[in-house]
C-alpha cells in the first residue's frame, strides 16, 4: 500500500513538473501565443504584445524575458471593450483576414474599428475588401507558377496574391 502511494506521488510530481512551461529566463510562461496575422510565421502574446513568444515544449508561450522569475503572473491591459478603435495602424491592409477562422481573434483584438467587431457595428463587414496583395513576392511567385498551382487553395493564393493571381 504505501509503495503505491509513494509511485502515486512521484507521478503526480512529475505530472506537474512536466505541466509547468518556464521562459529561458526563468520565469513561468504565462499563456499560449496567438498566430500574428501581420507577420505570417510569428506569434504575438493577447493582450500583451510588448511580451516575446518562444517555443517551449513544441508551442509558443507568452514570456517577460526582461523580468526575473517571479510567482505571480503580470497584470494584462486588455483594450476597454466598449472602446472602438484599432491597435493596429496598418489594419485596412489586413481587412480580408477580419473573418479568416485562424485569425479572427487577433483581429478582434487589434483592429475592432476596421473589421467592424465594436459594440453596435454590423455583425460582419459586407463589402468586398480591396482587392490587394499582402506580400511583395507575388511577382516571382506568380512566374513560378504560384497563380496556377493546383496544390494551391484558392484561399490561399486570394490571401497573398488576389490581385496578381486576378481573383477579385
Amino acid at each position: 500500500m504505501t509503495m503505491i502511494y509513494c509511485i502515486t506521488s512521484l507521478f503526480v510530481f512529475v505530472t506537474f513538473a512536466q505541466a509547468r512551461k518556464q521562459c529561458p529566463s526563468g520565469a513561468p510562461a504565462i499563456i499560449e501565443c496567438v498566430s500574428n496575422p501581420f507577420v505570417p510565421g510569428t506569434h504575438i502574446c493577447p493582450g500583451a504584445h510588448q511580451m516575446s513568444c518562444p517555443e517551449i515544449q513544441g508551442k509558443h508561450y507568452c514570456c517577460s524575458e526582461n523580468n526575473p522569475p517571479n510567482p505571480r503572473p503580470p497584470v494584462f491591459s486588455l483594450p476597454d471593450p466598449n472602446a472602438c478603435a484599432d491597435l493596429a495602424a496598418n489594419c485596412r491592409d489586413y481587412v480580408h483576414m477580419c473573418h479568416s477562422p485562424g485569425h479572427i481573434a487577433v483581429m478582434k483584438e487589434t483592429c475592432r474599428l476596421t473589421c467592424k467587431f465594436c459594440a453596435g457595428s454590423p455583425q460582419m463587414m459586407m463589402d468586398e475588401p480591396e482587392c490587394a496583395d499582402t506580400t511583395e513576392k507575388c511577382e516571382e511567385w506568380k512566374k513560378q507558377g504560384f497563380c496556377e498551382k493546383e496544390g494551391v487553395k484558392p484561399e490561399t493564393k486570394k490571401l497573398y496574391c488576389a490581385k496578381t493571381c486576378e481573383m477579385c
